[in-house]
């Protein structure tokens, strides 16, 4: 868990979570962190709370609670 990060704190409200994933699915290049793991990637598409990340073409599901807005490319989804 990222420091100074609260015990099951959410990084990413459900408004913000939202719109990337509209953005996403617009075609828009979004990416994502894991706030659990530390890995990030390309968000691909949203189904609820979830989220689908590309990460180097190693495809993993996030939940929304788990997830936070990388505004950079991610250094594993450019390996």
């Amino acid at each position: 868990m990222r420091q100074g990060m609260a015990d099951g704190e959410s990084m990413m409200d459900k408004p913000k979570f939202s719109k990337i994933c509209r953005a996403a699915i617009a075609g828009e290049e979004r990416f994502s962190e894991n706030t659990e793991t530390g890995h990030a990637g390309r968000l691909l598409s949203c189904l609820g709370e979830k989220a689908e990340v590309d990460l180097a073409r190693q495809y993993e599901t996030w939940s929304r609670s788990d997830s936070e807005e990388f505004t950079q490319p991610a250094k594993d989804y450019r390996i």
